[in-house]
């Protein structure tokens, strides 16, 4: 698990984090068993998406990423989320700073 910069967002069982330092990918990977590294996507605000336990580069769904930061932001407590529509990662790492 090589981490090139931060901030990054990870995708941990369907939650996606905004992460800006080691001890925050720290906390968020503390409990999380070794087999599930295979399942865990790190996504830099690049658009380069990758598992984390692999440097090969995958491609990001951004239907799927749209779905995920409006998740995490009704977790948030914000409302009218339904209307967010990502169109780039950039986008995504915006709209989670604040709920880091």
């Amino acid at each position: 698990m090589t981490i090139k910069h931060y901030p990054l967002l990870l995708i941990i069982q369907g939650d996606i984090e905004y992460i800006k330092d080691q001890s925050m990918l720290d906390a968020s990977l503390y409990s999380i068993d070794k087999k599930e590294f295979n399942k865990i996507l790190v996504i830099y605000n690049s658009g380069e998406c990758h598992v984390l336990s692999s440097s090969a580069p995958i491609k990001i769904c951004l239907t799927e990423l749209t779905k995920l930061v409006q998740q995490s932001l009704v977790d948030d407590g914000q409302c009218c989320v339904e209307k967010i529509e990502i169109t780039d990662v950039c986008q995504a790492f915006y709209l989670l700073q604040d709920s880091a």
